[in-house]
């Protein structure tokens, strides 16, 4: 089950607190214990998360809470990413640090970087949870992502124009295009194909203001000590992304991570497992939470997940779980 690290909430507790509103009331209205974010160390589910913003942005009346609170960064709300911060020598090292390691603050949104001719483009993927849901988590990411860069490329000197291409959203818009604009800074789209932020592939090369390769290297060694780093938990997020386009072929898969087929099948039998199962766990994990949290029908869903047809879906769930998508839907349990 998805998840999110107790300190990673930080950044929208205190934006609630500065409107008036106390975190007790904020977490009694979300039906969360009043203890639940103390374990600086702990996670909270990430269906209490993404409940929590609902609540918020009712209590703070402010459908573009999201926003707001995006552009109210600062590294102290990254935990053990702000080291990235603190030493990546560019922003293209930043970037790719911060998407490999992004399970430590959460693991709900699938974060992919990528180059297509002369722009850039972070994506923000998440199949299971409905786009409106999803709506204030994914503006904050982007006001974030923004923000972020500013901060490590512009801190200190003034002499680059960070500024997105455009955005796209998938959820619709939920106040005007100039509230909007006045926090991205940018053009924004509503109702697109995925949430994407675009901006020039040149800002890549840019040199942080801090940077030290040597630390950098250090850094990114004792995260990878840290976090379970293994070729199949790559594979995973790759895949949970990748299985609304159809199912990849491993050729496909060793390509997206610089590898030979059969280096990435070596790899996967070294972690005691292969690409054929990874497959499954993630449709299977996708299958679940798509059930319990999105309406769509049978059918929809097993196309989201890559099956030529609805019975053959109905025949892998009952093998993962023992009963049909429709009792599960009906009795998670």
């Amino acid at each position: 089950m998805a998840s999110v690290c107790t300190f990673y909430t930080d950044n929208l507790i205190d934006a609630v607190e500065e409107r008036g509103i106390a975190v007790e009331v904020l977490l009694r209205e979300a039906g969360l214990a009043p203890q639940a974010l103390d374990d600086r160390e702990g996670r909270i589910s990430y269906d209490d998360y993404l409940n929590l913003w609902q609540v918020a942005m009712r209590l703070c009346d402010d459908p573009l809470l999201g926003l707001a609170v995006g552009r109210r960064f600062h590294p102290g709300y990254m935990g053990d990413l702000a080291s990235i911060l603190a030493t990546a020598p560019d922003l293209q090292s930043a970037i790719k640090e911060l998407v490999r390691y992004e399970t430590v603050l959460q693991d709900g949104i699938q974060t992919l970087f990528g180059v297509e001719g002369d722009e850039a483009y972070i994506e923000y993927h998440c199949e299971w949870a409905k786009p409106e849901v999803l709506q204030p988590v994914v503006e904050k990411d982007v006001a974030e992502s923004l923000a972020l860069a500013e901060f490590i490329v512009r801190e200190g000197r003034r002499d680059h124009n960070l500024v997105a291409n455009r955005i796209e959203f998938r959820h619709p818009a939920r106040g005007s295009q100039e509230a909007y604009q006045t926090y991205l800074k940018a053009p924004v789209y509503f109702g697109c194909k995925a949430n994407r932020l675009y901006f020039d592939a040149q800002h890549l090369g840019l040199p942080t203001h801090s940077g030290n390769a040597v630390l950098f290297d250090s850094v990114v060694e004792q995260l990878a000590q840290q976090v379970d780093d293994s070729v199949s938990s790559q594979l995973r997020q790759y895949l949970a992304a990748a299985l609304v386009d159809g199912v990849p072929d491993i050729k496909a898969a060793a390509a997206h991570f610089n590898l030979s087929e059969r280096t990435l099948q070596r790899r996967l039998s070294q972690d005691g497992t292969s690409y054929s199962e990874q497959v499954s766990r993630v449709r299977q994990d996708l299958a679940c939470q798509m059930l319990r949290y999105q309406d769509c029908s049978i059918g929809e869903i097993a196309d989201r997940l890559g099956f030529a047809e609805a019975s053959a879906f109905n025949q892998a769930f009952r093998r993962w779980v023992g009963k049909s998508p429709s009792a599960y839907r009906r009795d998670p349990a």
